[in-house]
């Protein structure tokens, strides 16, 4: 497990072609779990990870932020805003981000929003209004 987590703030950023393994498929990185987190990844980094949780646990914050073409997320099992923690994650400006995403679970917060991102491995379409999506939910 790696953590930016506890009582107080952390900050874990990943960029210029940099790669962070998190590690096997029992490993989880946790953005905001106790305490205030971040996750920076833009300029062509990556970070690979089985799981996710971004702003885990009553009085959590986490955010993660992806920008950049060449820059990926790669997080199978991704949990923004949980058990009562507030999460937000942005992806942007052309980054890609793979996996499938829980947000605002068990009594938390949460907030995804996409913008001019990658899909599928595709660049995105050109369109006048930048493709988000965002949901808070509350249990």
């Amino acid at each position: 497990m790696w953590d930016t987590t506890g009582a107080g703030t952390a900050s874990l950023t990943v960029s210029n072609g940099a790669t962070f393994d998190v590690g096997t498929t029992s490993t989880i990185l946790r953005i905001g779990q106790d305490g205030t987190g971040s996750l920076t990844i833009n300029s062509g980094g990556t970070v690979n990870t089985a799981h996710a949780y971004i702003g885990e646990d009553a009085g959590a914050v986490g955010t993660a932020t992806v920008s950049g073409v060449g820059t990926n997320f790669n997080a199978h099992d991704l949990n923004v805003g949980t058990i009562g923690g507030q999460g937000t994650v942005t992806i942007s400006s052309g980054a890609f981000l793979f996996g499938d995403a829980v947000i605002g679970g068990t009594g938390g917060s949460g907030t995804m929003t996409v913008t001019d991102a990658e899909r599928n491995g595709r660049s995105p379409p050109a369109r006048s209004t930048p493709l988000s999506s965002s949901k808070t939910m509350a249990r």
